[in-house]
């Protein structure tokens, strides 16, 4: 059976103030393409459907739409909470919805629903665990020494109906031990979030959600398909991707198949001088800049914006702090005229002196500031 498996879409996110809306629509028709081609059998999206648990009307209108179309498809789909979700925002209708194939996590109550699939290797059931926090946990088993989030899932965990002698198959939203992270996604204070790989020993395939960066662990039992956009600047370069992972016959090691998804605006890091800069063929791409000219230029945003009409971040060379090794600014001499203490200030403050321009606009400043007073 093959599942397509993806996860953190993060609907209503926005990238420096921008609206990454239009990107999404097309990753979201990216993602119908793959789950129509026929030997897809069924859909995994392992939570952060929304970037908001109170998600914008826009998003929830988003994920509306393409909940019809997956619909239509008329091939079963799962949809687990991940930690950015509202339970009841995304819960909603969702009984009805099963109906139509398409099964979401509920409000966490303890239990994991089993949905059951068949194939030519018999049955193989699907189970949906939402993200939750340990005092969701201890509210439900008041019983249980439960202290952690690694607590919390084994308390779950033991309480859920596996069938060891057919194929299971979990998606969840949490962070595995041992994973790697992205500058994108929210850290806890010392990995208190943090679960052991074998406390998943009992299903064969765990299609993960929660960490943006693809990986697999577990000896490809458990994957994170990563997030299908680059969230941060500090990501550029990182292929995003779906994954395809094929689950044979029960006890045979799992195949995976990785398509990349292909961004209408790939983020970018530039830097130069200003005039290196907009000599450069136009480029739509999202870009964060920094400019090495020494002194900054005039309304620099104005001149690159037309080369670079998606410009979300700019800073500069000449406002970077100078490291001093802890000197103190020089003291004031009284001996000194004001233009000789801007002088030196400037200096002390940049490793060079100002440009003789900048230093004609100081000297005309404080012509004027004697004239007035």
């Amino acid at each position: 059976m093959k599942f397509l498996h993806v996860s953190d879409l993060h609907l209503g996110k926005r990238l420096y103030g921008c609206s990454l809306a239009e990107d999404q629509d097309s990753i979201l028709q990216q993602i119908l393409t793959l789950a129509a081609r026929p030997d897809v059998d069924a859909i995994l999206i392992a939570g952060d459907v929304y970037h908001r648990a109170q998600p914008q009307p826009d998003a929830i209108a988003q994920f509306s739409r393409f909940l019809t179309r997956l619909a239509r498809l008329k091939k079963p789909a799962f949809i687990t909470r991940g930690n950015h979700d509202g339970e009841a925002q995304l819960a909603y209708a969702s009984p009805l919805l099963a109906d139509s194939g398409i099964h979401i996590s509920g409000i966490f109550d303890g239990a994991i629903p089993r949905i059951p699939l068949r194939d030519a290797h018999g049955p193989l059931y699907v189970h949906l665990m939402p993200f939750f926090k340990p005092y969701q946990a201890r509210r439900c088993f008041p019983d249980d020494p439960i202290e952690t989030y690694a607590d919390a899932v084994a308390a779950v965990l033991r309480r859920a109906e596996i069938d060891p002698a057919a194929r299971n198959v979990l998606v969840t939203h949490h962070f595995i031990a041992g994973a790697q992270i992205s500058d994108s996604e929210e850290r806890s204070i010392g990995g208190l979030d943090q679960i052991p790989a074998d406390a998943f020993k009992d299903f064969d395939y765990v299609a993960l959600g929660h960490l943006h960066k693809s990986q697999t662990l577990g000896h490809g039992r458990l994957r994170y398909c990563g997030a299908p956009l680059v969230y941060s600047f500090d990501e550029c370069g990182r292929t995003c991707s779906a994954t395809l992972v094929t689950i044979g016959e029960k006890g045979a090691e799992n195949a995976f198949e990785l398509v990349p998804f292909q961004p209408l605006h790939p983020c970018r890091r530039l830097e130069g001088t200003l005039a290196e800069l907009c000599a450069q063929p136009r480029c739509e791409d999202y870009v964060q800049i920094r400019l090495t000219d020494p002194v900054r230029p005039l309304d620099p945003v104005g001149s690159l914006k037309l080369t670079y009409p998606n410009l979300l971040s700019l800073s500069s060379a000449a406002n970077d702090p100078i490291e001093k090794n802890g000197e103190e600014a020089p003291a004031l001499d009284p001996a000194l005229t004001p233009l000789e203490h801007f002088l030196a200030f400037y200096t002390s403050q940049n490793s060079h002196p100002p440009a003789e321009a900048q230093t004609d606009v100081i000297r005309e400043i404080i012509r004027e500031g004697d004239a007035d007073a």
